[in-house]
């Protein structure tokens, strides 16, 4: 049960940011989202927990938020905004990478 409480809260909260970023600063709102979700998804996969007989982690919710920001970018803007974002995406996500294999060793 605690886990259920848990992996619903987080998906409240993560979305609630998302629709707050989006509010109050609009596009860049948007695509500071992405950069910070993408860092902070890397850290929540680390806990798993067990929602309806499904074992999933924390992260889960917070890359959905990611598909969220490019699908809103997609439908409100321009052809190009969602390219760039999707660019910066996967910049963030290799450096995030770089970073977690280099405090590995």
């Amino acid at each position: 049960m605690f886990n259920l409480s848990l992996g619903i809260l987080y998906m409240l909260v993560h979305f609630t940011l998302f629709l707050a970023a989006y509010r109050l600063f609009g596009k860049s709102g948007v695509y500071g989202w992405v950069a910070m979700a993408s860092v902070v998804a890397n850290i929540q996969v680390i806990k798993t927990i067990d929602m309806f007989s499904i074992v999933l982690t924390l992260g889960n919710t917070m890359y959905g938020t990611i598909y969220l920001a490019s699908d809103l970018l997609n439908e409100n803007t321009e052809r190009t905004q969602p390219r760039k974002q999707s660019g910066s995406d996967f910049f963030i996500g290799r450096l995030d990478d770089h970073y977690a294999a280099r405090a590995a060793v």
